[in-house]
C-alpha cells in the first residue's frame, strides 16, 4: 500500500493517541528517579528501561496487529477456558480493578494537591474521583471517537507541556550529574521498565486502534496494517524522546534531592514535583498538574473503552457498551477512594502472577506459524506461571525455602527468573511434539 495524504494523517493521529495511551502517570514518575539513581550512567539505565517497557509494549502491539486485534488468537494455545479467564483477569487488572482507579488517585495526589497545597483527605478525594470519572465517562461513551479525541485534542497539550519542561531542564539544569547511586544501572533500568506493565495495556490499546482504523475506511488487514505499523513506530519514537528527556532531568536537576531520594525519604512523585518547581518556580506546579491530568485522562479513556468493549463481546451484546462504560467508571471511582498507596500494594502480587504469563504468550505468538500444536505453549506458560507463584510466595516469606529457590534462579535480580524455565519448557514441549509426530508417522514414510 502506498501512503496517501489521508493515510499519513491517520497514522499521525493514531500514533499520537497510542503515545498518550502508553504515557500514564506511572510512566511519568519512573524515569526521573531512574536518572537520579544512575547519575552519569543515565543513558545505560534509560536504554534498558526503554527496551523492557516500550520495547515489550510495541512488541505486543505488533503481535496484536498480526492477529488482527483478536486477543484469543494470541492466548488460544493454552485453551479456550484458561485464555478467557486470563484475558478477563488482564482486563480487570488494567481496567476497573487496578489501573483505572490508579489514574484518578495519581492525578489527585500529584496533580491537584501540590497546587492547592493541601494534605489528602477522604472527602476531597471522593469529590475529585466523581468529577474525574464523570469526565472520563463523557469522553469514552462513543467508542468510535476515543482515538480521535485523544490523538487530535488531548495528546498535543500533553506533549507540548512535557517538551516545555524537558527543554527548560536541558537549557538550565539545577545541578550537574553526579556519580551513580546504584551499583547496576542496567538492573535499575530493567526493574523500572518491568514495573510499568505496559505490555498488558498494549493488548487492550491495539484493539481500540484497530477498530478506529477500520472506522476510518481501511476495511482489510492488508490496508490497515501499514497505518498501524507507522503509528506504532511514531509512538515509540515520541516515547523514546520524552522518557529520555525525563531521565536526563532526574540525572541533572534531581541531584539536589539525591540524599533524600536514595534513602527513600522522598517518593518518586515528590521528586518529580520538586524538579518541576525547581526549574519553573510556582508555575511548575501548574504545568505538572496539566501533564499529570492529561496523561492520566488519556490513559483512563483508553482503558474504559477497551474494558467496556471486551465485556460487551464477552456477554455477546446482552449488556450494551454504554451501560458497561457507566459500570466500569462507577467501580473505578469506588476503588479509587482506597487511595494510591493501598491500590498499589494490592496490585503488586496480582500483577506479579499475570505479567510473566502474558509476556510468554506474546513472545511465542510470533512462532504460531512455525510451531503448530498446543503443547510447547502450554508447557512454557505453565512454567512461567509456576515460577511466578514461587516468586509471590518468596515476597510474603522472604526467609523461607521459596525465597531461597527463587533467588537461586538465573535472572532473579531482574525479576525475570521465569524466563529461562519457560524457554526450557517450550523447547521440551517442541521435542515431545516432534517425537509424537514421528511415532504416528506410517512406517513407509519414515526415512531410513
Amino acid at each position: 500500500m502506498k501512503f496517501s495524504p489521508k493515510s499519513i494523517k491517520d497514522s499521525l493521529v493514531i500514533g499520537l493517541a497510542l503515545f498518550s495511551m502508553f504515557f500514564g502517570a506511572g510512566n511519568l514518575i519512573f524515569p526521573p528517579k531512574l536518572g537520579l539513581e544512575c547519575g552519569s550512567s543515565w543513558t545505560t539505565g534509560f536504554i534498558y528501561y526503554f527496551l523492557i517497557d516500550i520495547g515489550l509494549g510495541i512488541l505486543a502491539v505488533f503481535s496484536m496487529i498480526r492477529k488482527d486485534g483478536l486477543t484469543h488468537r494470541i492466548l488460544e494455545p493454552i485453551g479456550r477456558i484458561p485464555s478467557t479467564a486470563l484475558m478477563t483477569l488482564i482486563i480487570l487488572c488494567i481496567g476497573p480493578g487496578i489501573a483505572l482507579p490508579r489514574t484518578a488517585a495519581t492525578t489527585y495526589e500529584i496533580g491537584i494537591l501540590p497546587i492547592v497545597q493541601a494534605e489528602p483527605d477522604p472527602v476531597s478525594l471522593a469529590v475529585f474521583s466523581v468529577a474525574f470519572f464523570a469526565l472520563v465517562l463523557l469522553l469514552s461513551i462513543h467508542p468510535g471517537r476515543v482515538v480521535d479525541i485523544i490523538g487530535k485534542f488531548l495528546t498535543p497539550v500533553l506533549l507540548a507541556s512535557l517538551l516545555l519542561l524537558i527543554l527548560r531542564g536541558i537549557s538550565g539544569p539545577l545541578a550537574e550529574m553526579g556519580d551513580p547511586l546504584t551499583q547496576s544501572p542496567v538492573e535499575d533500568g530493567v526493574l523500572n521498565g518491568y514495573q510499568t506493565l505496559d505490555m498488558l495495556a498494549a493488548i487492550l490499546f491495539t484493539v481500540i486502534l484497530i477498530g478506529s482504523v477500520r472506522d476510518k475506511g481501511y476495511p482489510s488487514a492488508r490496508d490497515s496494517r501499514p497505518v498501524l505499523w507507522t503509528a506504532s513506530l511514531l509512538a515509540g519514537a515520541l516515547l523514546f524522546i520524552v522518557y529520555g528527556g525525563l531521565t536526563y532531568l532526574g540525572a541533572t536537576s534531581g541531584a539536589p534531592w539525591s540524599g533524600q531520594a536514595h534513602s527513600d525519604q522522598l517518593s518518586n512523585a515528590a521528586l518529580l514535583v520538586n524538579i518541576t518547581e525547581g526549574l519553573l518556580g510556582r508555575s511548575g506546579a501548574v504545568l505538572l498538574a496539566i501533564v499529570v491530568t492529561f496523561a492520566c485522562l488519556t490513559t483512563a479513556i483508553s482503558l474504559v473503552a477497551a474494558a467496556s468493549e471486551y465485556f460487551e463481546d464477552l456477554f455477546r451484546g446482552r449488556i450494551s457498551y454504554r451501560v458497561l462504560v457507566i459500570l466500569v467508571c462507577l467501580v473505578s471511582c469506588l476503588i479509587c477512594n482506597l487511595g494510591l498507596t493501598r491500590i498499589i500494594s494490592v496490585a503488586a502480587p496480582i500483577l506479579m502472577l499475570v505479567y510473566p504469563l502474558v509476556i510468554v504468550l506474546i513472545l511465542t505468538s510470533f512462532l504460531h506459524e512455525l510451531v503448530p500444536g498446543r503443547l510447547p505453549y502450554v508447557l512454557a506458560a505453565s512454567a512461567a506461571f509456576l515460577v511466578s507463584i514461587l516468586s509471590s510466595v518468596s515476597e510474603i516469606f522472604p526467609s523461607g525455602t521459596a525465597a531461597a529457590i527463587d533467588g537461586a534462579l538465573p535472572l532473579s535480580r531482574f525479576d525475570f527468573e521465569w524466563l529461562l524455565p519457560a524457554a526450557a519448557a517450550f523447547l521440551a514441549g517442541l521435542a515431545i511434539a516432534r517425537l509424537r509426530a514421528k511415532a504416528d508417522q506410517p512406517l513407509d514414510e519414515i526415512e531410513c
